[in-house]
């Protein structure tokens, strides 16, 4: 990939488009660090710098590494700072939802994956759905219909754990499958 970027560079190429080629050099750098390395580090700091440059964001593969080496409340403090500098971002959204909702806090889980859901991201459309299906005390009242409704809209975009979620809260209300 260093060979093919530095003939693009005798190639006379423009500033934008070098730095878009630069970009997917970083991002296959993350990758190498991220599965063959196991070195979650210099894969976060390699999809930054990806990103930086202004090539596709590989949003899931910086979760992913940020996750790895911060599990519990560092990751989620991890994905707000993440989130001050994409503000919105769907999958960041989601994965501070179910960090917070993996450590038993589901009323801070609420609004990021309300939000995220809203926005068509399927695992918090999933978490949501489990959330309105079980209830949380002082955060959400027990509704199976919305929760169905959140996994329907899930399993729509082929989310298997939404699938099964669905299957089985049909099965316990006595519904029909749709």
């Amino acid at each position: 990939m260093h060979a093919f970027l530095a003939e693009c560079r005798k190639a006379s190429l423009s500033d934008r488009q070098l730095r878009l080629i630069e970009s997917v050099v970083a991002e296959d750098e993350g990758w190498i660090h991220r599965f063959q390395d196991e070195d979650w580090a210099a894969a976060e700091a390699a999809y930054r710098r990806s990103a930086a440059l202004g090539g596709d964001s590989c949003m899931a593969c910086l979760i992913d590494v940020v996750l790895r080496q911060h599990p519990g409340s560092e990751g989620i403090e991890a994905m707000t700072r993440e989130l001050s500098r994409f503000p919105g971002d769907p999958l960041l959204l989601a994965a501070r939802g179910t960090l917070y909702f993996r450590q038993g806090k589901g009323a801070e889980a609420l609004p990021d994956l309300r939000r995220a859901a809203e926005l068509g991201n399927s695992d918090a459309q999933n978490n949501l759905g489990e959330l309105y299906m079980m209830g949380v005390p002082g955060a959400v009242t027990r509704d199976t219909e919305t929760g169905i409704a959140w996994f329907r809209k899930a399993a729509a975009q082929d989310h298997r754990g939404a699938q099964r979620n669905l299957e089985i809260a049909l099965i316990t209300t006595g519904q029909p499958p749709k």
